[in-house]
């Protein structure tokens, strides 16, 4: 839809105001805002309605509808004291003044969310259960061509807030007859299983205060729900049995299944309630695989599966009447191939495979199509064939949507659906004052200051997908650098020595970006994981991939376009962006969590060098190794306090440490020479939500 506003067209699809100057990029709420004041002129509307309609439902503070309206003014050239086209009435809301009109638009363009899974709504801990599949599949995204509608695909009907508390709810579920919802509430740094009346909106508490619990399963009698409880010395599938006749009070709690201790897999009910299907790892950070448990006999059989590659099959949904699983497993290529499998001859049936892959398909409501979330990590649901074809996206939304379920003996789904805002910014080493760089109401993140320290290169989602984006550090302007279209999450940056190019990895393959004019190559690899990236010199780039169970350090020529394996024994290196007397990078070399530079073994090893996204957990500038270390932990264990974290300079050629400054555990950051950029969270919040769908 566009619209008219006196001297402006808002483009709703595009975000964006065009005006007398350049295009206008509106933050994607901001864009929420003014459609809805476009769609209600001269109407007043109460904070109370903006929230319900924009927000749909969920709880937010008066400074964050503030802030977006502050920010829209700005954008409209309008001001709070003289205002042509919002204007506050106190205490009772607003009103938008200006007349409007729609224009015929013949062309919608729809993109979905890039941000770095590992930017997750929650803290590191909680990550291991909440986004369990984001360790155990690794976040690949989709490329995704929409194509024309069919009959008897699901329309979008409406959306409500089932849960409106302050903080985050996750992992929804909801029983067959549609009047109970169960969910993960985080709390007290856990999560806690809660029970909720859907009509009354009577909530109460279900699971032991000790541990974490979630991610359940309702057994098709609507009389049993299963559940994983994590502590740090246990896994455990417990099984809650409710009395039907009583207002859903608990008769009986159980345990049914000893998991390995660091295992978060994925479980259900079989159809009729007297086994359970679940995934398993016998180790952190392994492979899944999937099992069936018989409640009667105790019995465990393993199912017959795909081959495994990189986390294994984490992810599955039964068919809604059918012994039939979905599968959507990572193959040796880093995409998701989508199996069938037969429950009762254990037989399974490839479908077909996608370029990269996204969370936890699932079957429709009758079993004839697959429905899922759009790329990792995503904004919308998406629907096909079971063969792959005619692939759409069947909803939208403002917010982040994880965890798709679906609702029995209706057309409905639920989900948790959340809103991260992250802003970049930067502690001066010499008063160690902090100041912010990049702010929005979206995430900013994977800040990359260049070699020069002129430009910072950042992924921002304030165009509405996630694209990389140049501030000028001396003028503090920002601009728009790529028009990402293929849905890829991008999980690192690298500017080349001579700031000429910056190279982005995505889950399965390299791109270069062209610093002026923005445009990409993608390099001539074959698509497979590919991990820590850095620069030999302008023309050449190192990274990792795994040649006979072992990570091998590759060099890619970018004038020839070709790759070459380097003779270096070591599993990784990164090239120091300060060149030596001959013109190459020096490498710091690594194996086994061990550091090597220039042959000598250093007194120094790190718990973990590269993250699930395949980044290093640390920089490397000239001969200064910079990671973030754990301060006082006994002291603070003592004390019933938590744990400091410090950014830490190494010397590779002295060996001795310097500690710079506070930095949170797990933070984006990049150095530069007189202080660092970081990714500061300051803002997030999860509701269970509830979408409705009709046939059409």
């Amino acid at each position: 839809m566009q619209w008219k506003i006196r001297q402006f067209v808002f483009c709703e699809d595009k975000q964006h105001l065009l005006g007398e100057n350049e295009p206008i990029q509106l933050e994607p709420r901001q864009a929420e805002v003014l459609a809805y004041f476009c769609r209600n002129p001269e109407k007043l509307i109460s904070r109370d309605e903006l929230v319900e309609n924009v927000w749909q439902g969920q709880a937010v503070t008066d400074n964050a509808v503030n802030r977006i309206i502050a920010k829209l003014r700005k954008s409209l050239g309008d001001t709070a004291k003289q205002s042509d086209f919002i204007v506050t009435l106190p205490r009772k809301g607003y009103r938008f003044v200006v007349p409007v009109s729609t224009i015929e638009s013949p062309l919608i363009e729809t993109n979905t969310e890039q941000e770095d899974g590992s930017e997750a709504i929650i803290n590191y801990k909680l990550m291991l259960i909440v986004f369990a599949v984001l360790l155990a599949i690794t976040a690949i995204s989709t490329l995704y061509s929409l194509q024309p509608n069919k009959v008897d695909s699901y329309q979008f009907q409406s959306v409500k807030a089932l849960t409106r508390d302050k903080g985050e709810e996750f992992l929804p579920s909801v029983s067959p007859d549609g009047n109970y919802l169960i969910y993960s509430d985080y709390k007290h740094q856990r999560l806690d299983l809660y029970l909720k009346d859907i009509h009354s909106g009577e909530s109460r508490l279900i699971s032991d205060q000790l541990g974490n619990a979630g991610n359940g399963d309702w057994s098709r009698a609507g009389d049993q729900f299963v559940y994983l409880y994590n502590t740090e010395e246990s896994c455990e599938l417990r099984v809650i049995t409710f009395d039907l006749t009583n207002s859903m009070q608990i008769k009986d709690k159980q345990t049914v299944h000893q998991c390995p201790q660091g295992s978060f897999g994925n479980f259900a009910f079989t159809h009729d309630g007297r086994s359970i299907i679940y995934s398993e790892t016998d180790k952190p950070s392994g492979s899944y695989q999937i099992y069936v448990k018989n409640l009667d006999s105790g019995k465990t059989r393993r199912l017959n599966q795909p081959p495994i590659f990189l986390a294994g099959h984490y992810a599955f949904d039964l068919h809604p009447t059918e012994n039939k699983l979905l599968l959507a497993t990572p193959d040796k290529t880093q995409q998701l191939a989508f199996y069938i499998l037969d429950m009762d001859t254990d037989s399974l049936d490839y479908r077909f495979n996608l370029e990269g892959y996204t969370c936890c398909p699932l079957w429709n409501h009758d079993g004839s199509k697959i429905i899922m979330t759009g790329a990792l990590p995503s904004f919308s649901i998406i629907e096909m064939d079971l063969d792959g074809e005619n692939l759409e996206t069947i909803y939208s939304s403002s917010h982040r949507v994880y965890k798709l379920k679906r609702i029995p003996n209706s057309q409905s789904f639920v989900y948790s659906g959340g809103i991260n805002n992250s802003d970049i910014q930067f502690t001066d080493f010499g008063d160690q004052s902090v100041k912010n760089i990049i702010s929005s109401t979206v995430a900013d993140y994977k800040p990359t200051v260049s070699n020069n320290e002129l430009f910072l290169a950042y992924i921002s989602q304030k165009s509405g997908s996630g694209q990389i984006w140049v501030h000028d550090i001396e003028s503090g302007t920002d601009r728009k650098l790529t028009q990402f279209e293929d849905n890829h999450q991008y999980f690192d940056l690298k500017w080349s020595p001579n700031d000429q190019k910056i190279l982005a990895l995505t889950i399965n393959s390299l791109k270069l970006i062209d610093f002026i004019s923005g445009q990409e190559t993608r390099l001539n690899l074959d698509l497979q994981q590919i991990r820590g990236i850095s620069w030999v010199d302008d023309n050449r780039v190192a990274f990792s991939l795994k040649q006979n169970e072992q990570w091998q350090v590759f060099h890619y020529d970018l004038v020839n376009k070709r790759l070459i394996k380097t003779e270096n024994s070591k599993n990784y290196a990164y090239y120091s962006s300060t060149p030596n007397e001959a013109g190459s990078n020096i490498p710091l070399e690594l194996e086994n969590e061990q550091f090597y530079f220039n042959d000598v073994k250093l007194n120094l090893r790190l718990d973990s060098t590269i993250d699930h996204n395949r980044r290093f957990y640390f920089q490397f500038k000239g001969v200064h190794l910079y990671y973030i270390q754990e301060f006082l932990p006994e002291i603070a264990k003592a004390s019933d306090q938590n744990p400091t974290y410090r950014l830490v300079d190494f010397n590779v050629k002295t060996q001795k440490s310097a500690v710079l400054t506070p930095l949170n555990r797990g933070a984006q950051f990049s150095l530069a020479e007189n202080g660092v950029y970081f990714v500061k969270t300051v803002g997030r919040n999860a509701d269970i939500f509830k979408v409705d769908f009709v046939s059409r």
